[in-house]
């Protein structure tokens, strides 16, 4: 167990910062978040993120992608979704938190948003996945959805200028 799984189960279980404080979270599971993420990146952990902000202004990141399963995390992001229990959702669940950390769409709130033209170092910790069965979040019309999923993905962020 690394400290992916218990930085996400201390505060996903704290009813004061989660919305999923009323699960139970030591039924969670670690998986490692290499095998996804070298599929997206393909190899490539440093690459620049550019475009252009509402107002026009060029926008341009450096960013730096590390694992480390035992990092000091600041904050995770996270997706949940009722399924049948087909693994494909699983999967795209997983993209979509690395496409998300990747592009910048999530930030540190205490760091506030990286400033324009600095380096972001993503540290990135393993998946935690928590699956929960026959809830009261099955759909009447549709029973064969008995499968709660949650993922989060730790995650520590620092800026270089």
């Amino acid at each position: 167990m690394s400290n992916s799984l218990t930085f996400c189960q201390n505060r996903a279980s704290n009813p004061s910062i989660s919305f999923y404080a009323d699960r139970n979270w030591s039924n969670a599971a670690e998986h490692d978040i290499t095998p996804p993420l070298d599929h997206i990146v393909k190899g490539d952990r440093k690459y620049e993120l550019t475009g252009k902000f509402d107002d026009d202004t060029d926008l341009f990141y450096n960013v730096n992608i590390n694992i480390d399963p035992d990092a000091e995390f600041d904050y995770f992001v996270s997706d949940s979704f009722i399924s049948d229990g087909t693994l494909i959702f699983l999967v795209e669940s997983m993209d979509k938190l690395i496409k998300k950390a990747m592009s910048l769409q999530t930030y540190n709130k205490e760091l506030g948003p990286p400033p324009n033209g600095c380096t972001v170092n993503l540290t990135l910790g393993n998946f935690v996945v928590l699956n929960e069965y026959d809830g009261d979040w099955i759909p009447a019309d549709k029973k064969w959805m008995r499968e709660r999923t949650t993922v989060l993905l730790p995650i520590k962020m620092e800026y270089d200028k």
